[in-house]
């Protein structure tokens, strides 16, 4: 969870794939047979999760640019590209942060990302809207943190250690002084005024059973804690053992929230 390697995806991919709003997947569909919804750019593309989520659900004749920065995460998702007669797919490498508007094919109809606007600064966040304005291109932005995380059973420093990781998701991503989960309501904002703007939650809901991926987010929860206020290091510590026993005895169960965020141009 610290970090954005194809083994992270490849655990997430499931889950993100369950929690994605189909409400917005479903008015996304309709605008896009009406509008000839056709190239479509995916942001921070990984390894192509939000390709596999999104071209069954759009008409047929796509054509997907995937843009993404790391060339082992390029490798591992050309490696994952399947024979999709739906559509035609490439890699594109481009750094966002640098060549968010060269990067974009210039007749772009659809915009799209996942779990990437809490890494963005409120800078580049204007980039993007004003990208999606002057292309007049539609955006889904999914599965944008929120600043939730609920654990079940709860206990007394769990707060403080969702202040913390906040704190830490606000810390510099590669975009700037990220906005963390203020990033897609502030997104959405800035769109409002120049067509339809939608949005829903998709929360992680991990049972139980989802140990592997409870025992990540706890890992990287730790961590970011860490990282933010080592002078609490002893507390962050115990409450990490706490909650490392509940997961693996099956006692655990946790809800990180997300926002999904739709913008149809007029």
């Amino acid at each position: 969870m610290s970090d954005f390697s194809a083994a992270w995806l490849d655990l997430r991919e499931p889950h993100d794939h369950a929690a994605r709003s189909r409400r917005l997947e479903e008015r996304l569909l309709d605008w896009a047979k009406a509008h000839e919804c056709r190239i479509i750019a995916d942001l921070g593309a990984g390894t192509g999760s939000n390709r596999r989520a999104l071209s069954t659900v759009l008409p047929a004749g796509q054509s997907w640019y995937l843009i993404e920065n790391d060339p082992v995460l390029i490798e591992a998702g050309r490696a994952r590209l399947d024979a999709d007669a739906r559509a035609s797919v490439r890699y594109v490498e481009a750094n966002l942060a640098q060549e968010l508007e060269t990067a974009v094919p210039a007749d772009v109809d659809l915009l799209t990302c996942s779990a990437l606007l809490d890494l963005a600064s409120l800078e580049w966040l204007q980039r993007l809207a004003g990208l999606a304005r002057s292309r007049n291109a539609a955006l889904l932005a999914v599965l944008t943190h929120d600043g939730q995380i609920r654990w079940r059973p709860g206990d007394p420093f769990d707060a403080r250690i969702a202040t913390l990781f906040e704190r830490h998701q606000r810390t510099d991503k590669g975009f700037g002084p990220a906005r963390g989960g203020d990033a897609a309501n502030l997104l959405a904002d800035m769109l409002a005024g120049d067509g339809t703007v939608i949005r829903d939650t998709s929360p992680w809901q991990l049972d139980t059973d989802d140990r592997r991926m409870q025992q990540a987010l706890l890992e990287g929860y730790v961590a970011a804690a860490g990282e933010i206020e080592p002078q609490e290091a002893e507390e962050i510590d115990g409450w990490n053992r706490q909650r490392l026993k509940m997961i693996e005895a099956g006692r655990s169960k946790l809800r990180v929230g997300h926002m999904d965020l739709l913008f149809l141009p007029r």
